[in-house]
């Protein structure tokens, strides 16, 4: 069966396509490797491809929809970790799995969505795993152990202030968030404890960025 569904992967330096990126169902996210080596694309059949970032060869075909109750979840968001080991899949209808890429002994669910998973983000060692869905709700997930370790700022979700933006900084061992109001919080990986608060006059910030060297310098 041709497959109808593309992304095109392009050489932004010489402004030319490398490759096209096919799958038979319509494709949801698309995402690079933290190291710019690799391309991952989900659709909305639960199909996950990874592409050599560089030439467009599909490496690896994950079918997420096998081997647990999770089949009819299309994918909405994807990550990989930076050393590539694992997969992290969010799926619209609530379904987080982490999955390793580099055996097939298949996912591990990683439950408490019960929204569309529309954010991923492994800290900058790979330790760590941010996840939000469209309810507001975010999440702090130990990798290794596949834990939740808490949720994150549950009081903005409360009082329907949903997150705009977040950063990790470099030392993955903090976050930074902001929501619809300009409140920002930095909270540690420690459990989710707060650590630090500032009050923003930019309504709904869209962006976060730290100076480096300076992780209290934000932009």
């Amino acid at each position: 069966k041709q497959e109808e569904w593309q992304a095109e992967l392009w050489d932004v330096a010489e402004q030319k396509s490398v490759a096209v990126l096919s799958h038979a169902a319509a494709i949801n996210s698309v995402r690079f490797s933290p190291d710019g080596k690799q391309a991952v694309t989900g659709d909305s059949d639960g199909v996950v491809k990874i592409w050599d970032a560089l030439t467009g060869i599909l490496q690896k075909k994950i079918d997420s929809r096998s081997g647990g109750p999770w089949v009819a979840g299309g994918i909405q968001q994807t990550a990989l970790s930076p050393d590539n080991q694992y997969l992290a899949i969010g799926q619209q209808d609530g379904w987080l799995l982490l999955w390793p890429v580099q055996n097939d002994k298949g996912p591990v669910e990683l439950s408490g969505h019960l929204d569309t998973v529309s954010v991923l983000d492994f800290s900058p060692d790979g330790r760590f795993l941010l996840s939000g869905d469209f309810a507001g709700v975010y999440k702090l997930w130990d990798v290794a152990g596949a834990r939740e370790i808490t949720e994150l700022c549950p009081e903005s979700r409360k009082q329907g202030r949903a997150f705009s933006a977040r950063e990790w900084l470099p030392d993955s061992r903090r976050l930074i968030f902001a929501d619809e109001s300009g409140r920002i919080r930095k909270v540690s990986t420690d459990e989710g404890q707060l650590v630090g608060e500032w009050k923003s006059d930019v309504w709904r910030p869209l962006s976060l960025f730290c100076r480096p060297g300076q992780p209290d310098c934000l932009a």
